[in-house]
């Protein structure tokens, strides 16, 4: 992820701090439900999990509409790199 926020010069530091954060969050989640940590591993049906059960508790619409975009840029950057073959949170929705 330090390799994207440099590729993306123009996040502030509050939206920096939010991307750091985001990528945490799905990185402690998938240890806890016992899911590989990789990139590659991260299927939309993973993806769709994490936005139920992680990124949409107890979180505004808004907050979590800005955490999936910011996932979604990420992954167009992994796919840009060939460290992700598919982009799994285009087309998640907000739950609710």
């Amino acid at each position: 992820e330090d390799n994207f926020l440099k590729f993306k010069r123009n996040y502030r530091p509050k939206t920096e701090e939010d991307a750091r954060r985001v990528v945490g969050w799905l990185d402690d989640w998938l240890k806890d439900v016992g899911e590989p940590g990789f990139v590659e591993d991260v299927t939309r049906k993973v993806a769709g999990r994490f936005v139920r059960e992680k990124l949409s508790s107890g979180r505004s619409r808004k907050k979590v509409s800005a955490y999936l975009g910011f996932l979604r840029t990420y992954w167009h950057y992994l796919e840009a790199e060939k460290m992700a073959s598919e982009n799994v949170w285009e087309g998640q929705t907000i739950p609710g």
